[in-house]
């Protein structure tokens, strides 16, 4: 337990130096795709940068290769016939420094997915409609 308060101090110390050290100007909110695909019971999420900067993601608003986002449930949520599922949290390690984050290229894509099961959907909701609450801001990096 003790360890995971540290770890979210020093996610919080780290996140204010970072926020704090950027202008306005810098910081972009980014607007993902998102494409549901219930027959392999997880949702595909893509972003392409339209900007002509290169911008950055912090490691952990993004999926992992294994679909993982890191301690994402305050802010993550599948939200199927009113109800909403929020994401379960997962310690996936966090990395802290510039060299961490996550690099977009203008004109780049990024891709990755979340699975069914980590919202804890029932398989009744599986064919339902459904709505990602899923919000990422990225920041101009430098090269």
């Amino acid at each position: 337990m003790f360890a995971l308060i540290q770890f979210f101090i020093v996610r919080l110390v780290f996140d204010a130096l970072l926020i704090g050290s950027l202008q306005q100007s810098d910081v972009v909110p980014i607007h993902p795709n998102f494409t549901d695909h219930p027959d392999s019971e997880r949702i595909e999420i893509s972003y392409t940068n339209d900007t002509e900067h290169l911008l950055c993601l912090d490691s952990g608003d993004w999926p992992t290769s294994r679909g993982a986002l890191h301690f994402a449930g305050d802010y993550v949520a599948l939200v199927v016939s009113g109800q909403k599922f929020p994401y379960e949290d997962v310690n996936t390690g966090y990395c802290v420094g510039p060299e961490c984050s996550l690099r977009v290229a203008p004109k780049a894509k990024i891709s990755g997915f979340l699975l069914y099961k980590d919202f804890h959907l029932p398989a009744a909701l599986r064919y339902e409609a459904k709505r990602l609450e899923y919000s990422v801001t990225a920041w101009q990096c430098d090269v």
